[in-house]
Order: structure tokens, then sequence, then C-alpha cells
């Protein structure tokens, strides 16, 4: 997948998320609007329906036509009381908030004359109004009702619908961060795909090459041969052919530790010894090169259960990743000591380091340093995972630590035999 269409694909996803988030957060809000003025509507038709009794209740009429002129008080054409009743019946009855205040208030001065507990000249603006004209006054006195508690019981009656939103929005979100997060990771398995062919074709065509070489110097041999010429190209591809077949047998053993098929086979043994001849084979190996393996052997007690076979390849692995990446001259120290009741093994080169970021990838299948040159550096980019899946088997773990130009230390932990 290109990086081009990547970002492509990724940029209209995002741009199709922000408009659905967009779309859902308006309608959302747009109902809380039509539930509020519903809220309105039903308070309304609920003060009118309280006017509505109260004034069947009322004998103001009556008042009026037997006493012109007399000059009447709040309380002679209302019951307090039973307009509380009121109130209360029909705040059920629309499905009100229960939570309420209500005064009696002069709509011209805006004296109070009656009130239930709370309720203050503050509310008067939020307040829903109704018009007592049935009560004789100089200024008309009106019905005001506070709910304050409305929008949160407007947002519990929605609650279901919101919650339901919110969890399909974080559904598509996260959905959409996993679709992402996938293209993103086959993007790099492919890169990284392709890097294992290569450097597979690479690492398979050398030794190849140089079998059919000695392969045909020797077919062209005269009709007496030179021994010492038969045995030269003879070891060339021995050699040659033993080294493929390491590496196949590599590929091999990643595949059966990713199908959990390796059994270990742990016996007593003694880690200095092993690490000892791991040494000095490499130091035998390595023509060209002045290679120096150094030896801090400090455990007190070097015999514990492992694998042998399986060990040995772990300190191969390590011993060879450093002589890679360690310039003409490899300098090798192999130090142990006491950890936790196990042995702490600390394989420290002084070669090219290890940046910060590749250091998280380090023993990930199939990646490699990359140091400049695609095949500078010999490999499949399966040692160092191989090191800490058989390690992490065999009950302990394994880490490092690199400065850039100054060297890496890889530290691997085994537990003793209790």
């Amino acid at each position: 997948m290109r990086r081009t269409y990547l970002f492509l694909v990724t940029a209209l996803l995002a741009v199709a998320l922000t408009g659905l988030i967009a779309t859902q957060v308006f309608w959302l809000r747009k109902s809380v609007s039509i539930a509020e003025n519903q809220y309105d509507d039903r308070t309304d038709r609920m003060l009118h329906d309280v006017v509505g009794e109260l004034r069947q209740y009322s004998d103001t009429a009556s008042i009026i036509k037997t006493t012109p002129y007399q000059s009447l008080q709040l309380y002679d054409v209302i019951d307090t009381v039973l307009l509380n009743s009121l109130i209360r019946k029909y705040v059920l009855y629309h499905s009100l908030d229960k939570q309420y205040h209500y005064g009696l208030v002069s709509t011209a001065e805006g004296h109070i004359y009656f009130s239930s507990p709370g309720f203050g000249k503050d509310m008067e603006p939020e307040s829903h109004k109704a018009c007592l004209s049935c009560i004789w006054q100089k200024s008309y006195i009106h019905l005001s009702v506070f709910f304050p508690e409305k929008k949160f019981h407007i947002l519990m009656q929605m609650i279901s619908w919101i919650v339901l939103s919110a969890v399909f929005l974080l559904i598509i979100i996260g959905v959409f961060s996993f679709i992402i997060y996938s293209m993103i990771r086959q993007k790099k398995i492919s890169e990284i795909r392709n890097d294992f062919i290569n450097n597979m074709t690479h690492e398979f065509k050398t030794p190849i090459s140089t079998i059919s070489l000695a392969s045909e110097i020797l077919m062209k041999e005269e009709q007496k041969p030179n021994a010492e010429r038969i045995r030269k190209y003879s070891n060339i591809i021995y050699d040659e052919n033993k080294r493929m077949q390491s590496q196949v047998e590599l590929v091999l053993e990643t595949a059966q530790i990713e199908r959990q098929e390796v059994k270990l086979k742990k016996e007593p043994h003694d880690i200095h010894e092993i690490l000892r001849n791991t040494g000095k084979c490499f130091c035998v190996e390595q023509e060209g090169k002045n290679t120096v393996i150094q030896y801090e052997l400090m455990a007190s007690d070097p015999v514990i259960l492992i694998d042998e076979n399986h060990f040995r390849n772990v300190v191969s692995n390590l011993v060879d990743n450093g002589i890679k990446y360690s310039g003409p001259d490899p300098h090798i120290t192999i130090e142990t000591k006491d950890h936790n009741k196990g042995i702490l093994i600390v394989f420290t080169d002084k070669g090219i380091g290890i940046s910060r970021e590749a250091q998280k990838r380090i023993f990930d299948k199939f990646y490699r340093v990359s140091t400049g040159n695609k095949h500078d550096v010999k490999g499949f980019g399966l040692g160092l995972f191989y090191v800490k899946t058989i390690i992490e088997s065999h009950g302990g773990y394994v880490d490092i630590r690199s400065n850039l130009n100054k060297g890496s230390s890889f530290f691997v932990f085994l537990p003793g035999r209790n």
C-alpha cells in the first residue's frame, strides 16, 4: 500500500467520522431544544389547568355583586391550600419535575403576595406565568412557577438516547481507529515482508553463487586432478552449504516458536562453560577481524536448568550480533553475576549502538537495524526475536541499553534451579 493512498484513505475516513460526529451532536442539541419547548408547552398547559380549576372554586363574581364597594383582600378570593394541591396535581399529570417553586406576584409592582418556600424575585425572569384575572384587584396578580432542575429533568428523560448515541459514537471511533491501525500495521508488515524476501534472496544468493563457482572449477579440472585443489573447493562447498543450512534452520525454528511447538529439554548445565566454548568458536571463525571476547564470569553458582542447544543458539546470536555491528576490531565483554535468585548475563560491545526508536522494535520478528546499506549486515532479522522467545520460555527476560556510537549491552536473566 502506497503512502499517498494510505494518507488519502485516512483523510477521507477522518472527514467522514468528523462529519458523522458533528451531525450527531447537532441532532442531539436539536432534540434537547425540542424537548425544552415541549416542556415549556406542558408547563403552560399545567398553569392553564390550574387557573381554570381555580376559577371554578372562586366566588369572586358573587362577592363583587353583593359588595361592589368593599375592598377585597387576596385571601378572601383564593385558597392557597387549594392552589398548592392543584399545582401538585397538574405537575404530576403533565409529567413535569416535582421540584418546583411558585408564587402569587403583582404584575405591575412585582410584589410577592404569597409563595412557596424558596421562591424569590430572582426566579421571576425564568418563571412560567399565568394571569389570575378571576381575582379582583387594582392590578392583576399572576401565578408564577419556577423549575430549578428543569434542564437536568429534560436530560434525564433523554438519558437513554444520549447514552446510546455516545456508545455508538465510541464504537464508530473505536472501529475507525482499529481500521487505521490495521492499515498502518499491514503497511509495516508488507515492508517487513519485502525486506525479509530481499534479505533472504541476498543471503542465499551469495552461498549459491560460491557453490556454483566452486563446482564449476572442480568440473573443469584436468584429467589428473590436484588433490589440494579438490580439498580446497570441497571445503568451500561444504562451508557454504552448512551456512545455508543454519539459515534455513533458524527460519524453521522461528516458525516452530510461533506455533508454540518448541519443547525445551532442561537439564543442569554450567553456563560459564557454554559461554567460553561459544566465544572461542567465534574468535576462530572471524577471519580478517581482530575479535576479542573478554570474560568476567562472577556468578557464584553457574549451574542452572537450561536447554543446552537453544541456550548455545542464544549466546551465538548475541555474540554474532555484537560482532556484526562493531566494525573491523570487535571487542565483546561477557559477564555474569548473581541477581534475584538467578543469573544475569550481560553481553557488551563497543559498536555503533542502537537508537532509542530502534530499541523499541529490536526484538520484533524480521526487524533489522539499518546501517545505511541494505545488505551490509547479514541476517533475516530473526536472531533477537529468537533470543527473546527462548529466554522467556526459560522463565527469564532480555533487555537492552544502548547509545549511538558508544555500543550496546544486552541483559539476559535466567532463574536459578530453585
